[in-house]
């Protein structure tokens, strides 16, 4: 009987932290594609600015 309840238990253990890395990849993927979003929207709105600017200095 307690050979049994130790392997149920191991297992238990083993699905939580396999949860828990699954978990944790899913949270890495979400901020990476956050960060690159970010960068991207940075980027444009960079772009953005520089063409409003060179736009004014250009046709006073």
């Amino acid at each position: 009987m307690p050979s049994t309840t130790s392997t149920c238990v191991t297992v238990r253990l083993d699905n939580t932290y396999l949860e828990q890395i699954g978990r944790l990849s899913d949270r890495m993927d979400v901020s990476r594609s956050a960060l690159v979003n970010g960068l991207l929207a940075l980027c444009s709105s960079a772009r953005w600015v520089l063409h409003l600017v060179t736009t004014l200095l250009l046709h006073p």
